[in-house]
């Protein structure tokens, strides 16, 4: 190509950018405010039987036991309960937290997760109906969760059932004191010291977590009084959970 046809064409190309660049400068749309796709928050899969889900959380306290898993003298067996149930919300209603906050903090989920993820509705009415309703009671795994089998809770009580769950602070892989504190599970070495290096798991299971469940019963038999109106089958229940979270 001649030279001078080059230049033809750098010019041409030069006065093309510069009509670009005012345009750019003369229009109202800026990065800032050009349209964007409005993000879908992230929910846990849709629950697939007929009944809406109510949700409570609770701390429960059991001042017969001391903690054999904490350092400060005199602390008592803290625990936090969670109860899932087919209900009837009101069509105002605002899903409930995924965790509580602090919680939520801890195992990293930001609040609009926290918001999003689940699909109960807190303190929601209990269905209505005649029937009594089936109880199950979840325990999670060494290190495990109870909040983090939320899909495996509300697809139950989606079909009818009451699941209740209650932590056990220090084997879990984090718990929540009544006081809002988070405990996390303090390494092997911690742990089998507070059961004076016996076998951690038969002696974590009977001197914690059966009973643990045994005061989950009993708050559940006051809200089957209390909140359900007697409607829970208190005398025929299924316990399910995973053999380990390690």
């Amino acid at each position: 190509m001649p030279l001078m046809k080059h230049w033809t064409v750098l010019i041409l190309l030069s006065t093309a950018l510069a009509a670009c660049q005012q345009a750019a400068g003369e229009s109202t749309l800026s990065p800032t405010s050009a349209p964007s796709a409005e993000v879908e928050p992230i929910r846990l899969p849709e629950p697939t039987g007929p009944y809406a889900i109510g949700h409570i959380r609770f701390p429960v306290t059991d001042s017969s036991r001391g903690e054999l898993h904490s350092l400060a003298t005199g602390d008592k067996r803290e625990l936090l309960a969670e109860v899932w149930y087919p209900a009837s919300p009101s069509p105002d209603s605002e899903p409930a937290l995924y965790m509580d906050a602090p919680l939520a903090e801890a195992f990293g989920i930001d609040p609009a997760s926290n918001q999003s993820l689940a699909h109960s509705y807190e303190s929601a009415p209990l269905v209505s109906g005649s029937n009594s309703i089936p109880v199950v009671i979840f325990n999670d795994g060494f290190t495990g969760l109870p909040t983090g089998y939320t899909v495996l809770m509300e697809e139950f009580a989606s079909h009818g059932y009451l699941v209740a769950s209650i932590s056990h602070p220090y084997a879990d892989d984090v718990a929540l004191l009544e006081d809002g504190t988070v405990v996390s599970y303090p390494g092997d070495a911690a742990f089998l010291a507070g059961l004076d290096s016996h076998d951690p798991y038969g002696a974590e299971t009977y001197l914690n977590w059966i009973p643990d469940t045994i005061a989950l019963l009993r708050e559940l038999d006051r809200l089957n009084e209390e909140m359900f109106a007697g409607r829970l089958a208190m005398d025929r229940l299924g316990f399910i959970g995973p053999h380990s979270g390690r």
